[in-house]
């Protein structure tokens, strides 16, 4: 099956969404478009992942997506993966300490379970 384009349509889709050069530019660089605190992340070793604070307002939150990153980089063999598994699931569950009715504080541990487990 072919489509076939009208004059119009074919003009529309060959036009480029933006006349600057250095915005198409920008997105062509690697790591422009992460944040600052992201870039170079999976490089650093796990230590230096900075443990939320207690004093936030989101610490459950922060709890749940560092028990993500250290899943993400344990599966990933960033650090090893025992350590991995074993960083995720303390900080998984301080999340539910914290708040035991946190949904990602649940998904955070679940995951760490499927992730870890010989299936």
């Amino acid at each position: 099956m072919r489509v076939k384009l009208t004059g119009a349509e074919a003009q529309q889709l060959a036009k480029r969404p933006t006349k600057s050069s250095r915005r198409s530019s920008i997105h062509a660089e690697p790591g422009v478009c992460q944040p600052a605190h992201a870039r170079g992340l999976a490089q650093r070793p796990s230590s230096s992942v900075k443990r939320p604070s207690p004093k936030t307002a989101t610490t459950r939150s922060s709890h749940a997506g560092l028990a993500d990153a250290y899943a993400a980089l344990g599966i990933r063999a960033y650090v090893p993966p025992l350590e991995g598994r074993r960083q995720a699931e303390t900080a998984a569950r301080k999340a539910l300490s914290l708040d035991d009715g946190l949904a990602e504080a649940h998904v955070a541990l679940a995951t760490v379970f499927v992730l870890f487990t010989p299936h």
